[in-house]
């Protein structure tokens, strides 16, 4: 790793994000760290060092069935990491009656959502069946040479990453020169901690006939879950807005590069990430399933590879051409600064993880993506026929009460879709 890419993850901003299996059943701790012990020999871009200790283990004995929720909010705020060696994991097990909750912090500078899918599955595997003997997967080549030639040939792509460049180095010297200054909505008395490091954390799970249904309404519409999901929380929050605001609003969609690389990474741990924003119109009077059609033809046309391949392209470039307090500069205004976009929404699909392993069987997965005090995230997935979602932003930005109607406003529409 270069000396600018160390500068870009060494960036003073929170990003990390969470997954939580839920267990019934025997979990004996023991085992578990006997598969943390080997996690390193499958997935070795977790721990780069050989040297070092492997994912660190904190055990909660005792524990109530909400107990999980404290302890992700701590280390979500927890975001420090060995850069250079690792591991770019940890765990956290909380062992309470009749089960436990397994919480995995991943760094998210080092691993894309569905990094944190399949080390979070080959831990439960190994953690329900000790003999299980997991292959070691192959280290891929540096992300730049996975691009597809096409792209780096096209005309298009090399103007747009010359002008993508120039604007994030002003962004970076912007942000050196005027550290920006954020206006919450919710005053600090002094007590405790200020509203921009105080999580909120809602989530929601529809029960299987309900995710059932809103599939094939999705299917029968020519739409798509997450457009729909999309389309519902984004007309809930613009209602919610104070009047004349634009009705048009926006999110950052996370989009896996894993199945359009030129050589394939299959399930290793990496980073495979590229971002695409979206509008959403969300004015009053438009059928919902109008906009949610609009909006899957829109993710569409953003996600075609001249477009999701300009970010690790435009990442790539900066690190070859900036100094590493240029990087880091950089790096703080691109995702701990202000953002153009009301939400990021991360859908990670339907999950295939195995519920019932040995003694332990899974009841239960989560996944949850910090955010900055600028940002509002929603993180969704499938598992075991239930959607589930897990939205998560700062009390600078919203007050709790209205995340928690804005949530329930748009399951409303979802489960009656």
């Amino acid at each position: 790793m270069t000396d600018n890419e160390m500068a870009w993850r060494a960036a003073d901003f929170s990003i990390n994000y969470v997954m939580i299996v839920q267990i019934s059943g025997r979990a004996a701790e023991a085992d578990l760290r006997r598969a943390l012990e080997r996690l390193p020999l499958r997935h070795r871009l977790l721990v780069p060092d050989p040297e070092h200790s492997p994912c660190a283990l904190r055990v909660e004995k005792g524990c109530g069935a909400d107990d999980w929720r404290g302890v992700m909010v701590e280390e979500l705020r927890n975001s420090q990491w060995n850069e250079k060696q690792g591991p770019f994991a940890r765990f956290v097990l909380l062992e309470r009656e009749g089960g436990a909750d397994l919480i995995g912090v991943f760094n998210h500078r080092a691993c894309d959502g569905m990094s944190g899918v399949y080390v979070m599955r080959d831990v439960v595997q190994m953690w329900g069946d000790p003999d299980l003997e997991l292959p070691a997967l192959p280290v891929p080549p540096e992300m730049g040479t996975l691009i597809p030639q096409a792209v780096f040939e096209n005309p298009k792509v090399k103007i747009r990453l010359e002008i993508t460049v120039a604007a994030l180095r002003a962004l970076g010297l912007k942000h050196r020169l005027f550290p920006p200054r954020h206006t919450s909505v919710v005053a600090w008395t002094g007590e405790g901690l200020p509203p921009e490091r105080r999580l909120i954390v809602e989530m929601r799970t529809l029960s299987k006939e309900q995710s059932t249904h809103l599939a094939e309404r999705c299917r029968v519409e020519g739409s798509t879950v997450y457009a729909a999901a999309v389309t519902a929380f984004m007309r809930a929050f613009a209602a919610q807005l104070p009047q004349g605001s634009s009705w048009k609003r926006s999110i950052s969609c996370p989009v896996s590069l894993r199945e359009r690389l030129r050589a394939p990474v299959d399930e290793v741990v990496g980073q495979y990430l590229a971002l695409a924003n979206l509008d959403v119109d969300c004015a009053p009077g438009r059928e919902f399933w109008e906009v949610a059609r609009e909006l899957k033809g829109e993710l569409k046309r953003k996600t075609s590879a001249e477009n999701v391949f300009l970010f690790p392209l435009t990442m790539q470039t900066l690190g070859q051409r900036c100094s590493p307090r240029e990087m880091g500069a950089v790096a703080g205004a691109f995702f701990g600064g202000p953002v153009r976009y009301d939400f990021s929404i991360t859908n990670l699909g339907r999950l295939d993880f195995p519920t019932q392993i040995g003694a332990l069987k899974v009841e239960a997965f989560y996944n949850l993506v910090n955010t900055s005090e600028y940002e509002k995230t929603l993180g969704m997935n499938s598992f075991d026929g239930r959607l589930s979602f897990i939205f998560a932003l700062r009390e600078s930005n919203m007050r709790p009460e209205a995340a928690k109607r804005l949530l329930d406003e748009a399951m409303e529409v979802l489960v009656g879709s």
